[in-house]
C-alpha cells in the first residue's frame, strides 16, 4: 500500500505540477491532499481546477484547510468592502476573484477524511489537528500536546498547515505533517510531499523535497495580477516564497491591533516590517 500526501499548495501552480508529476511516477495507491490549494498565492484558479479534476477523475481525497475557509468567508454579503480589515483580507478577495465568486464545490469539502485499511488500521487526514484547523502540529509539538491534537489517535495521521514536515511515531500512531507544496516555511524553498507505505506489516513515511521553477513561480505573482490588485501584503507572501519562511503570522502579531484602531495603514505596515522581516522558522501554536 501505498500513499501520496500533499498539503498547502497555496496558488503556487508551479510547484503543484512539480509535485504532481513526481506522484504519477511514483504510482500511489491513495492520494490525499490536506487543504490550502488556494489563497496566499497568485493562482488560485489555475490550482483549484486541478486538485478539482484529480478529485472527480482520480479518486483524489480533497479536504479544505484554513485558507479554504478565509475565501468562502467572502462570499459572506457583509464581508467589508472597504477599511482596514478588508485591506488586511485583500489577498483573499483577490482569491475569491480569481474563482470567479464561486465557492460552491470548496464549501462542499469536508474537514477530515478517515479511510479504513484493514489489519492496517485507520489513516486519518485532517488539515491541522483534532483540535481545529488552526492548531497545528509543529516539529516542536510536545508529546502530551501532540497526542490532545491527534485523538482519538487513528494509526497513521496525516496533516499539513504548518508548513513545516515531520515525520513522527508517538505510541503506535504514524504522524506525517507532509509540509507545504507552494509556500514551505522551513527555511529550504523547495517544494515536497509526503509518501506514506505500508509494508510488511508496518507503517513508514518520508518526506520528499524537489527542485523546481521557483524564478517562474516568483513570476507568476506579476504576471497574473497579484502584487497589481492583492494589495501590500502581497509583497510579504513573494517574500515567504523567496526565502522559504512565514512572515504574515509574525506581522499581524505585531500590527493588527494597530491597524484596526487607524494607528497605521496596511501599507506602512508591510514597509515597516520588510525592514526587519523573519529570518529563521519559528513556531507559532
Amino acid at each position: 500500500m501505498k500513499i501520496a500526501a500533499l498539503a498547502d499548495i497555496h496558488a503556487n501552480y508551479r510547484a503543484l505540477e512539480t509535485v504532481i508529476d513526481h506522484i504519477e511516477r511514483w504510482k500511489p495507491d491513495v492520494i490525499l491532499v490536506a487543504g490550502d490549494i488556494v489563497n496566499r498565492g497568485p493562482r488560485s484558479l489555475c490550482c483549484w481546477q486541478k486538485i478539482e479534476e484529480k478529485q472527480q477523475n482520480a479518486g483524489w481525497q480533497v479536504i479544505r484547510g484554513n485558507h479554504e475557509d478565509y475565501v468562502i468567508e467572502r462570499d459572506q454579503p457583509n464581508d467589508p468592502q472597504n477599511g482596514p480589515r478588508y485591506e488586511m483580507y485583500q489577498p483573499v478577495h483577490f482569491s475569491y476573484a480569481q474563482l470567479k465568486h464561486d465557492v460552491s464545490a470548496i464549501r462542499a469539502l469536508p474537514e477530515q477524511i478517515s479511510l479504513e485499511f484493514g489489519d492496517a488500521g485507520e489513516v486519518r487526514m485532517l488539515h491541522a489537528s483534532m483540535i481545529s484547523n488552526r492548531s497545528g502540529i509543529y516539529p516542536e509539538t510536545g508529546e502530551i500536546e501532540l497526542q490532545r491534537r491527534i485523538a482519538p489517535a487513528p494509526e497513521v495521521f496525516v496533516t499539513g498547515h504548518t508548513h513545516r514536515s515531520l515525520v513522527r511515531e508517538l505510541m503506535g500512531t504514524l504522524v506525517v505533517n507532509a509540509g507545504s507544496v507552494g509556500l514551505p516555511f522551513d527555511g529550504d524553498t523547495r517544494t515536497g510531499y509526503a509518501q506514506i507505505t505500508w509494508q510488511q506489516g508496518k507503517w513508514s513515511a518520508e518526506i520528499i523535497r524537489l527542485e523546481y521553477d521557483l524564478a517562474q513561480a516568483e513570476q507568476d505573482f506579476y504576471d497574473f495580477g497579484f502584487i497589481e490588485q492583492g494589495g501590500p501584503l502581497t509583497q510579504l507572501i513573494l517574500l515567504e516564497l523567496k526565502t522559504g519562511l512565514g512572515q504574515l503570522y509574525e506581522w499581524v502579531g505585531r500590527y493588527n491591533q494597530a491597524i484596526l484602531q487607524y494607528k497605521i495603514s496596511v501599507a506602512q505596515a508591510t514597509q515597516n516590517f520588510l525592514q526587519n522581516p523573519i529570518t529563521e522558522p519559528y513556531w507559532c501554536k
